[in-house]
């Protein structure tokens, strides 16, 4: 995995973690220009809306991508070969005490398959940008599928509609 340079890092370069050489089939995660961000949102529009409608997001597709076109997100591809296996978007969040790096949404098939290589890179990269901690919201069942990594559930987010 390379770091791409601090040039890189502004125009929305992140992290590239393609397999070389014999290791195609590998998986490989990697983080996604904001130049890019235009000419791609068609065709992974309907995995973001997917990911918003199940982690019962309040976040619309384009405030999403609004952020992503201006950096305040991250878009990460989660491939094997040249298949997309996951779509995943987060965010650099700083509070007066620590950074997190937040998984903003996340959609994909073969969860068991890339799990491990995505929160490792991600880990780097949250590291790499000063960040003390992941986080997520989702469903419930994340708090099982996350605690094999390591995660802990550490709050619980309840709506209410006032309209």
């Amino acid at each position: 995995m390379e770091l791409l340079g601090t040039q890189e890092q502004e125009k929305g370069l992140i992290y590239i973690t393609r397999p070389r050489g014999k290791n195609l089939d590998k998986i490989h995660v990697e983080g996604v220009s904001s130049a890019e961000i235009k000419a791609l949102w068609p065709s992974i529009i309907g995995r973001v809306e997917l990911a918003l409608v199940n982690g019962n997001s309040l976040a619309s597709p384009a405030s999403i991508k609004n952020y992503l076109l201006e950096n305040e997100m991250q878009l990460w591809f989660v491939g094997q070969a040249e298949k997309v296996l996951a779509v995943v978007i987060t965010q650099i969040e700083n509070f007066d005490t620590a950074h997190v790096l937040h998984i903003v949404a996340l959609e994909g098939t073969g969860m068991e398959t890339w799990l491990f290589e995505l929160e490792r890179v991600l880990r780097v990269f949250g590291a790499a940008h000063g960040c003390r901690y992941l986080s997520m919201q989702g469903r419930r069942g994340w708090v099982k599928t996350l605690k094999n990594l390591n995660w802990y559930e550490s709050s619980v987010i309840m709506h209410k509609e006032l309209l």
